[in-house]
């Protein structure tokens, strides 16, 4: 499990403070509060959806989704590491919330 976070570690922008960048950090404190502030995002926009007639699709970026993919994925497999497991907990609410979003926003005419 540790190898496929390095080898992802290696496709991540040149940019430090990007969020893929971030999700895929070696330090699983910067991870996890890269998770807790996708997590705020993710629930603001939903927050903003209900409230308004505005059903304005969220708006991630594939990349991004991937990575927190990959951290539900590590921390399946590393059950003795605790923060992997938090961090797998918490990229599991970022897909949660961002299905949420998303499957609020299909109209009838989607399916």
């Amino acid at each position: 499990a540790r190898q496929q976070t390095q080898q992802a570690q290696t496709h991540h922008p040149l940019n430090p403070s990007s969020a893929v960048h971030k999700l895929r950090h070696a330090d699983a404190k910067i991870r996890h509060s890269a998770l807790i502030a996708l997590q705020q995002q993710l629930q603001l926009h939903l927050q903003l959806q209900e409230s308004s007639s505005n059903n304005k699709k969220n708006q991630v970026k594939l990349s991004v989704l991937q990575a927190v993919r990959e951290q539900i994925l590590v921390g399946g497999t590393n059950n003795e590491d605790a923060s992997s497991l938090e961090c797998a907990s918490a990229a599991a609410e970022c897909l949660a919330l961002y299905l949420s979003g998303t499957s609020s926003t299909v109209t009838p005419e989607d399916t």
